[in-house]
């Protein structure tokens, strides 16, 4: 039974093995939703773990928290060094090694909420030897008060402060960095990362999971962008479900890069809690389309889901469009769960919040109650002078019950508005003080009283006759009764001599005098001139003395009876004559005196229209009498007086006119609006109406479009590529060259794998460095022809190849190999007795000892039984063969003369086939091989031996006979009888060719000669 129960465990095992998902290379996780961030692209194990270290810009036991440390725009340490690489190379080993390194400071551009940062040291019992200090985004300083801590391990510490701030400043301090060897801040993890997705819509295949893919080629006709339906979707959305709650606090979501942008731009992102309710909702504030978007929250409810939706269209779009190349969330597990999927549970002993990557409780430093007016961690810290009675929050130092004297709770770090004062500034100050200014934190006037004398309480009102600052200031003289306004000093009954109430500073008009002017001089007084103040003739009287008081005759300004009639309006100054009433010094808007009754022509006014409307009038149009503009200005902004000049940019009636955005800076002549610095994106100032020509731009089209942009279009007004870049890749700057390999709008295109090294013209797209496998650079268009390869095809392919053909590419062997055996390499040779294609045919049996040449196939050691080599394939005819040695020495024949001749021959000399010439006496045979009988002739051998060699000799024939037989029925049409067996006979000829001179011993007149000829008679039969 336990065997059994084994043999069922081990089953289970291998089918869970056999059944586990398998990732594939670079990712990891149950559902493979973890992308692996290890250094020199490095693959990580199964639980993320990289096989040497995370890479820049990540850290964390699977390294999967951004580290913001990282990022940072400055880095400063006291005292200063050259470098200090050790702090950010992501090698844990390399620490520092100044032990009087002092501080660490590190500023970002961009703020960002902070949760917690580790410290990695290369000694123990660091905690606590070092301080903390943030500045918020509003300048802000905090100190990391209430410290938490957790310890990875022996060297390894985590902290966390309580604070809900964005900050973009951190300082370092304390004796513990002198063992410092690497720092990071947790910028969270990536919680979008392959959860699901879903759109109203789907174009094509541009599924709403390409926007959580973890790729950010941001092009959607490489297949990177998730798209809705363009023409069947009124109101497109994109909704994220987290596998889990998450405490979300960044966010960046990738545009499409090649075009549309302005369809994300504006767009609106709303979150929800995992019943589906609206926790907050984002706006893109941004004026312009962007590539990519960024930003932050600080809000602490977890996030289950969210859903954006676009706000704006093409000008061609019917409906609103949604393209998402890359949605990025930055966060982690709720508080109380931790572990990659924050699927564990905190322990009991946590009060429910642990760290979220180890499951450690955290440890807390300082958590003490301060006295009032105290914070820190050991309360050492006191409250700010701008907190409300010095009140603030013991563990951050911000100001708990508001500020005094200051405005923004609970930071108080901007002091009060001018005017006001008191707890958040909700105080005014005294109408009494001197330009309403006072303490910000008691109300007292601090820059004196206005219209009051006892600062700084300016409780008591000025003296008559006095005003101002504390009251050190005299009304003016010209102020009936020397009464003014306490705190103006402008006259409050009046003016005496003078016209203007109540600033009186303009002096009575010739002949007028008195409060405000008015009383008329007397007639008598000489040039009717008289004290504005007094009424007394200061320039003397004519026959009378003593006077204004005479009145016997008419005031100015009245004439007739009794002066009971007013003078005329249209007369100058009002003077007519007492008698008469007609204008006697001229006409005020009319042309002919004494009668003044023409009005003023269209542009004068004055003394019988002597005088012209100002250039500044519109239509130079003014009133006849006083001059002043009665319907507006023309390029000036003050009617009636029009004496202050449009602003740049304005013209026209009263300056209401904005120049054209078509003129250069905006700039126009403020009378015409006609561009007067000339055109900004236009060709014709200063009319400025016809647009640059094609690839122009700028002041009057003076400039060209960088050949960088894409088929030299460009923005006319800022010259940026508008159309995208040629041979660039990042538009519409297009400053950045296209990298190896790639080419044309926006490098989205790669180099023809027909370029050598895939390299081309960033903007043609031309092979630049030639041609792989191809003729015509720098097209490459044509191949190589049979037999060539490589660059331009200047390579020949190897002999080695069968028919020298190669793969015009790497030059290796396609069509197999000729006399060698390992395609398509083609550097082995053939073994010996082999040849052809890869090595596949056997040498012929005519070749002396198998052997041939590897690729012919011809005997290249000569032929075995065969007399013409290299071929081998003619048998030697003994009746016409040289019966003489020519090559060899006497005594020798055979291949290289190796063998030696019978010593039964005749002076031991042989042919070339080891043939006798002729035998010794005694002896007899081709060989000379038989003994002879002298005595008789005849040969001597028992008749046993003799019938022993018949026998064989037929056995021998009928076994050839056989060969023969099977040999015709297997051979092919077209061959020959002769060609395939002829070798064969030839053989069996040798085996016997001792044997048929014994057949023949009692046919006294058969020769050897006539035996062969025989046996080849048979075989032509």
């Amino acid at each position: 039974m336990k065997c059994f129960i084994e043999i069922c465990l081990l089953v289970y095992i291998y089918c869970a093995l056999v059944t586990a998902k398998a990732c594939t290379s670079g990712w990891f996780g149950s559902e493979c939703q973890f992308k692996c961030h290890c250094s020199a692209n490095g693959v990580c194990d199964a639980n993320g773990r990289c096989p040497t270290k995370c890479d820049k810009g990540w850290f964390g036991l699977s390294c999967q928290y951004q580290d913001l440390a990282s990022t940072a725009t400055t880095i400063t340490i006291t005292p200063r060094h050259a470098t200090f690489t050790w702090l950010r190379d992501n090698d844990e080993s390399t620490c520092n090694e100044d032990k009087n390194l002092a501080s660490i400071h590190l500023t970002w551009n961009t703020p960002f909420p902070f949760t917690w940062l580790r410290l990695k040291f290369n000694s123990q019992g660091l905690t606590g030897l070092f301080t903390i200090t943030f500045k918020t985004k509003h300048s802000f300083t905090m100190s990391c008060n209430n410290e938490y801590y957790s310890t990875a391990d022996n060297t390894t510490v985590d902290y966390k402060c309580d604070i809900n701030e964005e900050i973009n400043d951190l300082t370092l301090t304390g004796p513990g960095l002198k063992s410092i060897c690497s720092f990071y801040i947790s910028g969270g993890r990536n919680v979008a990362l392959r959860q699901p997705a879903v759109q109203t819509t789907t174009l094509e295949s541009s599924s709403a999971t390409l926007a959580v893919d973890g790729l950010t080629e941001c092009t959607y006709y490489l297949g990177s962008t998730s798209h809705t339906y363009t023409f069947a979707d009124a109101y497109p959305s994109w909704t994220l479900n987290l596998n889990a709650p998450k405490a979300v606090n960044r966010f960046v979501i990738y545009n499409r890069a090649d075009c549309c942008l302005i369809r994300l731009k504006n767009f609106i992102l709303t979150s929800f809690d995992i019943n589906n309710n609206t926790l907050w909702t984002y706006q893109d504030p941004s004026s312009e389309p962007l590539l990519v978007y960024t930003f932050t929250t600080i809000q602490s409810d977890p996030v289950f889901k969210i859903r954006i939706v676009p706000t704006n269209k093409l000008s061609e779009d019917s409906h609103y469009v949604l393209s998402l190349c890359e949605v990025i969330m930055y966060g982690d597990c709720v508080p109380g769960s931790w572990g990659l999927e924050c699927n564990k549970t905190c322990p009991m002993e946590c009060s429910g919040s642990c760290h979220q990557e180890t499951g450690m409780c955290f440890k807390c430093l300082g958590c003490t109650v301060c006295p009032s007016g105290q914070w820190g961690p050991d309360c050492t810290d006191q409250c700010s002078t701008a907190c409300y009675n010095r009140s603030c929050d013991r563990t951050t130092g911000l100001c708990d019950k508001g500020c005094q004297g200051f405005a923004n709770a609970p930071y108080c770090n901007t002091t009060c508005p001018s005017g006001q004062w008191g707890p958040n500034c909700t105080n005014q100050c005294s109408e009494k003080c001197y330009n309403g200014s006072c303490d910000r934190t008691s109300g007292v006037c601090d820059k004196g009283c206005d219209g009051f004398t006892n600062p700084p309480f300016c409780n008591a009102a000025c003296p008559s006759g006095q005003w101002g600052l504390n009251c050190i200031q005299q009304c003016s003289e010209n102020c009936y009764n020397r009464s003014c306004k306490v705190t103006t000093g402008v006259c409050d009954q009046g003016c005496i001599g003078f016209t203007d109430p109540p600033f009186c500073n303009t002096v009575c008009p010739v002949g007028q005098w008195g409060p405000n002017c008015t009383k008329q001089c007397t007639i008598n007084c000489y040039n009717e001139s008289c004290d504005a103040r007094t009424g007394q003739c200061d320039e003397g009287c004519p026959e009378l003395t003593n006077l204004p008081n005479s009145d016997t005759e008419c005031p100015r300004g009245q004439w007739g009876s009794n002066c009971t009639n007013q003078c005329s309006g249209n007369c100058y100054r009002r003077s007519c004559d007492r008698t008469t009433g007609l204008c006697d010094k001229g006409c005020n808007g009319f042309t002919d005196p004494p009668l003044c009754s023409a009005v003023c022509p269209s542009g004068q006014w004055g003394l019988n229209c002597i005088n012209q409307c100002s250039i500044h009038c519109y239509h130079r149009s003014c009133d006849r009498t006083t001059g002043q503009c009665d319907k507006g200005c023309h390029g000036y902004l003050n009617p009636p007086y029009c004496n202050t000049a449009c602003p740049s940019g304005y013209f026209g009636i009263n300056c209401i006119n904005q120049c054209s955005m078509n003129c250069y800076n905006g700039s126009c002549n403020r009378t015409s609006g006609v561009c007067d610095k000339g055109c900004s994106g236009f060709t014709d100032p200063p009319f400025c109406t016809t647009a640059c020509r094609r690839g122009q731009w700028g002041p009057n089209c003076t400039n060209q479009c960088s050949k960088n942009c894409f088929n030299g279009l460009c923005d006319s007004t800022t010259g940026q590529c508008s159309q995208g870049c040629q041979g660039f890749t990042n538009p519409p700057s297009c400053d950045t060259a296209c990298p190896s390999g790639q080419w044309g709008l926006n490098c989205i295109t790669q180099c023809s794998i027909h370029c050598y090294n895939r390299s081309c013209d960033r903007t043609t797209g031309a092979c630049d460095k030639g041609c792989n496998g191809f003729t015509d650079p720098p097209y490459c268009t044509t191949a190589c022809p049979n037999g060539q390869w490589g660059l331009n095809c200047i390579d020949r392919c190897s002999i080695n190849c069968n028919k020298r053909s190669c793969e015009s590419t790497s030059g290796l062997c396609d069509k197999g190999c000729n006399g060698f055996a390992d395609p398509p390499f083609c550097t082995m040779v053939c073994p010996s007795g082999q040849w052809g294609p890869n090595c596949s045919n056997q040498c012929s049996e005519n070749c002396f000892n198998g052997s041939c040449d590897s690729t012919t196939g011809l005997c290249d050691k000569g032929c075995n039984g065969f007399i013409n080599p290299p071929y081998c394939d003619t048998v030697a005819d003994l009746k016409t063969a040289d019966l003489k040695t020519t090559d060899c020495p006497a005594g020798f024949h055979g291949t290289n003369c190796s063998l030696q001749c019978s010593s039964n021959c005749n002076e031991n000399v042989c042919n070339r086939f080891g043939l006798c010439i002729s035998c010794k006496a005694g002896f007899a045979g081709l060989y000379c091989e038989l003994v002879t009988d002298t005595d008789s002739g005849g040969y001597t051998f028992t008749s046993g031996v003799g019938v022993g060699i018949v026998v064989g000799a037929v056995a021998v024939v009928i076994v050839v006979a056989a060969v023969l037989c099977r040999r015709r029925k297997k051979q092919p049409k077209h061959q020959s009888h002769d060609e395939s067996n002829h070798g064969t006979i030839l053989q069996v000829y040798r085996s016997v060719n001792k044997l048929n001179v014994y057949s023949h011993l009692n046919e006294e007149t058969t020769e050897p000669d006539e035996v062969e000829a025989d046996l080849r008679k048979s075989h032509e039969l």
